[in-house]
């Protein structure tokens, strides 16, 4: 039996796709929607396995601590309850562990983990290469310009927030042009 918790337009989307059948699937899979509304721990014991959408549940990030779950990211009620069941139950099944998430929250780490996939490449498969970027702290022309230089940037650039998804300010993004 897999329970999933997910904003319910998200849960719609899977729906449309068949993603959660509402009869057994051919393999015996059941899917049941977890309920923040109704007590939680109980129905998670009657779950084999948990499908999550948790960036759903985000309702704010600090963007002055590191985002490395679960500090500095505060979640709905209902989704610090699945927390704090997997940390009781740290061997119960849960499909995208929630350690695996965070690094996705923030764009530096995402840009470090395209660096390090871009270092593996091999002779003979299609090279991969990350996105240059930089972390902009401290906007004076002089300093800036070099900053720029140095990470392989030119305008126009594309600016977007070091928070990468979770929260409203996520997908904002701007185009800067030069002076």
């Amino acid at each position: 039996m897999v329970g999933y918790a997910m904003k319910p337009s998200r849960e719609e989307d899977f729906a449309k796709r068949g993603a959660f059948p509402l009869y057994p699937s051919q393999n015996g899979l059941i899917f049941v929607p977890l309920s923040f509304e109704l007590h939680l721990a109980s129905q998670l014991q009657e779950v084999d396995i948990i499908l999550h959408k948790m960036t759903d549940e985000i309702i704010s990030i600090d963007p002055n601590c590191s985002i490395s779950f679960p500090r500095g990211i505060s979640f709905s009620a209902g989704m610090s309850e699945v927390i704090r069941f997997m940390e009781e139950y740290p061997d119960f099944c849960i499909i995208d562990p929630f350690k695996n998430i965070s690094p996705l929250l923030d764009r530096l780490q995402i840009q470090e983990i395209l660096v390090r996939l871009q270092e593996l490449g091999s002779e003979g498969r299609p090279k991969l290469r990350a996105p240059h970027s930089l972390k902009v702290i401290n906007f004076s022309g002089s300093e800036l310009q070099k900053q720029l230089a140095e990470a392989n940037l030119s305008f126009p650039l594309i600016v977007k927030p070091q928070v990468a998804c979770g929260v409203a300010d996520a997908h904002n993004m701007g185009i800067s042009f030069p002076n």
